[in-house]
């Protein structure tokens, strides 16, 4: 029995589906599971995309070593070359000092051979006074008895022979002992020499050595401005100052790693602001949900404020 003044609140006998309407219209179920599904995609999305900037962190941070790594190296090499250059500069000073070595070498070499054809000159000299003197003792054998205008013109000769021959014999052992300085000079000038052109030879083999090692360097260089896009060509590496490519090298690095720095820091603010976002919708979510609750409690209690009434009037009825 249903009286005409209890229509309105005999709703909760209606048909299932008018009932489960209404209370869907009082619970917001359906927004609410719409609310969750949409926080729960949020979440999920939120989960990838921190998901994706933990490994852009970790690239980054291996790249931000790497870039360690390399500049380290590159400060070694830098060094290395700065040794390379010392040696270079020594060696061709060292290399200066051996040619005017060799060029006072050479002079020597001249002098002994002028000693030598001066020593010729002296010998063809005794030589041509042997025979000279010969015809002069054969004529003194051959005369035993001389006048007295003789005498003293053959003693004047013969002093002047003795005299020509100490003068030469005097001349020729300063000859002998100039030969003998010089070559002892010589022999050490050819020692010298030997060592110079034993420097000569490690030098050579030292600039190859250096040489390679320029070589690989930069084809190092190249390959790391490759790996992190630095823009350095071949041509710039060969032409470049060995002074100026670390420095270019640094400013390259440390204008990437701010770059990436930069990147991470936006990331992390655009992630810490839609996080803020998420969890400011999920607290609206919860307020609404507990409203919903407190509704739903309220509009039980009045369905059994209802049901009792109900129960009443039949009992009346």
């Amino acid at each position: 029995v249903i009286f005409c003044h209890q229509e309105e609140s005999n709703w909760v006998l209606g048909e299932p589906k008018m009932l489960k309407d209404r209370f869907d219209a009082i619970f917001a179920s359906t927004r609410y599971s719409k609310a969750l599904e949409a926080i729960t995609k949020i979440q999920k999305d939120q989960r990838a995309e921190i998901k994706v900037l933990e490994t852009e962190e970790k690239n980054l941070s291996g790249l931000k070593e790497m870039a360690r790594t390399k500049k380290l190296n590159l400060e070694g090499k830098q060094q290395e070359k700065e040794d390379c250059n010392d040696v270079v500069k020594k060696a061709e000073k060292e290399l200066k000092e051996l040619k005017e070595i060799i060029s006072k070498c050479e002079g020597v070499i001249q002098d002994t051979s002028d000693i030598e054809s001066k020593k010729a000159d002296y010998n063809k000299d005794l030589l041509n006074l042997k025979d000279r003197l010969e015809p002069l003792a054969k004529v003194l054998q051959d005369h035993d008895e001389y006048t007295e205008e003789d005498i003293p013109r053959i003693n004047q000769m013969r002093n002047n022979m003795v005299a020509r021959l100490e003068t030469f014999s005097n001349d020729k052992k300063m000859a002998e002992e100039d030969v003998r300085h010089a070559e002892r000079k010589v022999n050490k000038r050819i020692d010298k020499l030997d060592a110079a052109r034993q420097l000569e030879s490690d030098l050579k083999a030292e600039n190859a050595s250096f040489q390679k090692r320029k070589a690989d360097w930069e084809k190092k260089a190249k390959e790391v401005s490759d790996k992190l896009e630095l823009g350095f060509g071949e041509e710039q590496l060969k032409n470049e100052s060995w002074q100026a490519i670390p420095s270019a090298f640094s400013r390259k690095v440390k204008e990437l790693v701010d770059k990436k720095e930069t990147e991470e820091r936006e990331a992390k603010k655009k992630h810490s602001q839609e996080r803020d976002q998420v969890q400011t919708k999920v607290a609206q979510l919860t307020m609404k949900t507990q409203t919903n609750e407190q509704r739903q409690l309220d509009v039980s209690s009045e369905c059994r404020k209802l049901t009792d009434t109900l129960n009443n009037e039949k009992r009346e009825i």
